[in-house]
């Protein structure tokens, strides 16, 4: 199989997501399966357990009728299979600059650390 810049950043994000967990306090599980309707299975003590889709957040702008692109973006919607519908799985939005947003949110997890990864955490030396 033949890798290309989506492959690569779909696996950005599934590291990104799983740092986040980790940092958690989940457990991480990852799928053997090149394609299926879960990317990673998380694990908490209290919480239970989650199965969730990784995504790369994507953002789309508005273009007005005069031509003209509007400021504001919003993400992009990827909805759910319904087989993950069925199962109940989340969907994880992956963002350099923003970090990890989980939708529907996970109750009990106040995502109190800072999730945007490392590059970005990093305060420059004076």
């Amino acid at each position: 199989m033949k890798f290309n810049e989506g492959h690569l950043k779909g696996g950005w994000a599934e590291a990104v997501a799983t740092a986040y967990f980790l940092q958690n306090g989940f457990m991480v599980f990852n799928n053997v399966m090149a394609a299926g309707p879960i990317d990673i299975i998380a694990v908490h003590p209290k919480l239970g357990a989650f199965l969730l889709d990784i995504k790369l957040e994507g953002k789309r702008r508005i273009t007005h009728a005069n031509g003209n692109r509007s400021k504001n973006s919003y993400r992009i919607n990827r909805p759910l299979k319904p087989i993950q519908k069925w199962l109940r799985v989340h969907t994880v939005y992956v963002n350099a600059i923003t970090g990890v947003k989980i939708v529907p949110p996970i109750n009990g997890l106040d995502g109190a650390c800072d999730n945007r990864p490392k590059a970005l955490r990093l305060k420059p030396k004076k």
